[in-house]
């Protein structure tokens, strides 16, 4: 379907630009483009880590702070 493959072009274009953004290439919106990948990137990955060890069930202490 045309559909299909106008939104595939789409989603290569910005690909393209998230490397661009990368690399540090001089094109308009690249930065945008890497900037949204990488939050893309960080939520699927924090899903990812969610589904398979679950939330903690103790906080930690942060490094350097007093203990009570």
């Amino acid at each position: 379907h045309v559909l299909y493959g106008a939104l595939l072009a789409v989603q290569l274009v910005w690909l393209a630009m998230a490397v661009a953004g990368r690399l540090g290439l001089p094109v308009p919106a690249a930065g945008i483009a890497y900037y949204y990948f990488l939050v893309t990137w960080a939520t699927l990955a924090g899903l990812w880590r969610y589904m398979r060890v679950g939330v903690p069930v103790t906080w930690e202490h942060a490094e350097g702070t007093r203990a009570a």
